[in-house]
């Protein structure tokens, strides 16, 4: 096997190229695919985004629909879409494919009043988050985000 990733068929004269989406193997006849075909070549939905994978430092690269894609350079190619991020304020659920929020953001989505504190849910043992309007809250942690407001409790739980 070459760096060009080329892979023989059983019959020895056809070269196939082959990349990767979502860690799962493909290959192709054809050298350049747009990111559309790729998208149809590999069952992704159409309004997915693509984006191929690059080495560090450099960043990875968003892969338009009607952008083509050289199969046959060094190494095999890897493409991922981008997932969008789900969270759930007052009990609706909401979508993002930014990995931060803000407070100020999350209150006027959820339609949560000026006067109301907001909370992230934890749980277990622990307390929920209080989320300030200016505070920066990460999406991309494991499971989903859940948020919702209250009225303070202005004697702190005492009588």
């Amino acid at each position: 096997m070459n760096d060009l990733n080329f892979l023989q068929t059983q019959q020895g004269c056809e070269r196939k190229l082959s990349f990767k989406v979502e860690d799962k193997t493909f290959s192709t006849d054809n050298q350049y695919l747009t990111g559309l075909e790729i998208k149809k070549l590999t069952g992704l939905a159409s309004t997915s985004e693509l984006f191929l994978t690059i080495s560090e430092p450099w960043k990875d690269d968003p892969i338009a629909d009607n952008e083509e894609v050289d199969l046959a350079r060094p190494g095999i190619e890897g493409f991922y879409i981008k997932k969008k991020l789900k969270y759930v304020i007052e009990g609706v659920e909401h979508e993002t494919d930014r990995q931060y929020i803000l407070g100020s953001q999350i209150r006027s989505q959820g339609k949560i009043p000026a006067d109301y504190q907001i909370f992230l849910s934890i749980s277990g043992p622990y307390d929920d988050e209080l989320i300030e309007d200016t505070a920066r809250v990460n999406l991309a942690r494991p499971g989903t985000e859940s948020f919702y407001g209250c009225k303070p409790n202005t004697t702190n739980g005492a009588n």
